[in-house]
């Protein structure tokens, strides 16, 4: 399926690239239903993570302040707004890449990791 979506978005290069949303604008010739839906899906990703991303932080930011959850959120939705300016194209081609990087140091972080309290066979 994946190679499917591939192989789709490939034979419309290079004009699919300019749409924030490559896939979506692909599903436009099949009707209006189907787009509709499609893209509700994805936004409707983009927003239970938002939610649950902006409720995690805030948790994580309360405990490590000492800071009124109920300051911290504003904060952060004020941020996230601040951010959001910038384009969804743009922070995606940035913040993907570096997401990335960061993982892959993690894991390599963790691999290397030594447990004083494991105990040798």
């Amino acid at each position: 399926m994946l190679l499917a979506g591939h192989f789709a978005l490939s034979a419309r290069m290079p004009d699919i690239a300019r749409f924030d949303i490559p896939m979506g604008q692909l599903l436009h010739g099949l009707g209006l239903v189907l787009p509709t839906l499609f893209i509700l899906v994805i936004y409707g990703e983009i927003f239970t993570t938002f939610l649950s991303d902006v409720y995690g932080l805030a948790l994580q930011v309360e405990q490590r302040t000492k800071l009124p959850y109920k300051l911290i959120v504003p904060l952060l939705l004020l941020a996230s707004y601040g951010f959001s300016q910038i384009g969804f194209k743009p922070l995606i081609s940035f913040l993907y890449p570096l997401f990335g990087l960061i993982s892959m140091a993690w894991m390599v972080m963790v691999m290397w990791r030594q447990d004083p309290s494991a105990k040798p066979d």
